[in-house]
This record gives structure tokens, sequence and C-alpha cells, in this order.
């Protein structure tokens, strides 16, 4: 083969970097729900490996301290309509000169304190877990058992579930865990010397045992400002879709983190591979 002469150059060049992670819960997307209030389990909805959709009901609680809110927000409804009616009342006998200006001014001050307690009544029964709909139907609901709903804020799957119908809880328990198992991390330990060549939004692929000879794409989501004294490593925090369902949180995967040479710090000598 006949010899080729070049120019020797500086071109920035970057290595890859692989490393072993362990396969973690997005922490976006992971929910601990528990009650807020003391109370007794009245029944419960989902079991272990159920799908549960944002704003879907988990369980539902009894306790005599939202009756008694409730009660005072039925009262404070009544006193409220009332002032208001009288409100009204006394408006149209001002204007008819058949009342004075002061009655009507003190209507309208009872009118307004009891609005203000009826909001206040509200905003303590939506502390105590009530929703907007729960609410509205207090006035309906006559000798029925008001419950309050262990609600999932978010889409997932149910993977713990702690409690029985009948079950006092308290406002420490973790009644249920849930999870988005289609987004999860890869969580890494990178060596100091390594970081130079990781990059927020860097190409990955992840690899591991269970499937061998597939590779699936992944990115980098942040990368650790702080290096651990002891191991001389900062933590880096992979993002990916498991919407196949194939990676579980706990399992171990390598990971392969693509170098960029845009993202190089330095220039090295170099000559064309060929």
């Amino acid at each position: 083969n006949p010899i080729q002469l070049v120019t020797v150059g500086k071109t920035k060049l970057a290595r890859d970097v692989e490393v072993v992670g362990s396969v973690s819960y997005d922490g976006n997307q992971f929910a601990r729900v528990g009650p807020l209030i003391a109370g007794r389990i009245a029944s419960v909805r989902v079991g272990l490996g159920d799908k549960v959709q944002a704003g879907q009901v988990l369980a539902e609680l009894d306790s005599a301290e939202v009756g008694q809110a409730a009660a005072a927000y039925l009262t404070a409804q009544a006193a409220a309509a009332a002032a208001q009616a009288n409100l009204r009342r006394e408006r149209e006998l001002a204007d008819r000169k058949v009342s004075s200006e002061r009655e009507r001014e003190l209507a309208q001050a009872q009118s307004a304190a009891d609005a203000a307690s009826l909001s206040a009544s509200v905003q303590r029964l939506r502390t105590l877990g009530l929703r907007p709909e729960d609410i509205r139907e207090l006035h309906r609901a006559g000798e029925k058992p008001l419950h309050v709903p262990l609600i999932s804020p978010i889409s997932g799957t149910v993977l713990t579930r702690q409690v029985a119908i009948g079950q006092s809880v308290q406002p420490a328990t973790d009644a249920f865990t849930v999870a988005n198992l289609e987004r999860l991390w890869v969580l890494l330990e990178i060596f100091e010397k390594d970081l130079p060549y990781v990059h927020v939004g860097q190409k990955v692929e992840l690899r591991t045992e269970v499937y061998p000879g597939k590779t699936f794409p992944a990115q980098v989501a942040q990368i650790g400002q702080v290096i651990d004294e002891k191991t001389r490593t900062a933590p880096v925090r992979i993002q990916f879709d498991n919407a196949s369902g194939l990676f579980r949180p706990g399992q171990f995967v390598t990971a392969t983190l693509h170098g960029d040479p845009a993202h190089s710090l330095q220039e090295v000598l170099t000559v064309p591979r060929s």
C-alpha cells in the first residue's frame, strides 16, 4: 500500500465513560400517600401492583375531626346565607328610606363576617383532605357517613400498601406508595477525573445482563456539584424511558456515556486513523 504523508494537527477528542449504576424511581414520579388526620380505614380500593390514575381514590378514612369540621361548615353556610338575605332586605329598605343607612352598614358587615367564616370552614375541610366535590355534597349527605378520600397525586403503579379495613391510622402513616415506572433514573458515581467528559444532555447507552446484546437509549439529566471526599466521585443522574417495562428499580446496569468532542476541554495532536 502506498504511504501517505499528512500534517499532524490539533483536534478535540472526547472519550466514552463507562460505569455501573443502579436503577431508581424518578423522584418526580414517586409519591407516598397517607392520611392528613387520625382516623380509621373505612375502605381500600386498590391492591399491590394495580395501575392508578392521578386523582384516583386509593382508600377512604373515617374521622371524628372531619365530622366536626363538616358540622361547622354547614352551620357557617346557613349563617352566611341568612346574612346575605338580610343584607338584601336592608338594602331594599334603605333605598325606600324605611330603615337607616346605619342598619344597612351593620347588615353588610355581618354578611362579610359570615362569608369569611364560611371560607375558613371550607379551607379547614380542604386541609383535612376533602376535595371540592366532597364539600359540595355535604349538604346532601344526610345521615350518610362522611369519608375522607386518600388520593393518588400521580399516575402509576401501587408499590406498597400498609393499611387494611378497620385499621387505625395517624397522619404520619404511609398508607401507599405509588410510582410511575415508565420513567426511571439510573444513579451513577463518576470519578473526579472523568467529570470533564460528562455533561447534561449527553447521550447514554444502557446495558444489562438480563437482556444480553441489547442497548437502551438514555441521557444525562443532572451532574452533582459536590465531590465525595472518601470516594472522589460525584453523583450523576441518568433519565430514560421505561415504557417497555423491562427495567425495575434496584436493578444494576452498565451505562456508557458517549463522548462529545464539542464538550472536550483540551486539544491533542492527531492524525487521521486511515
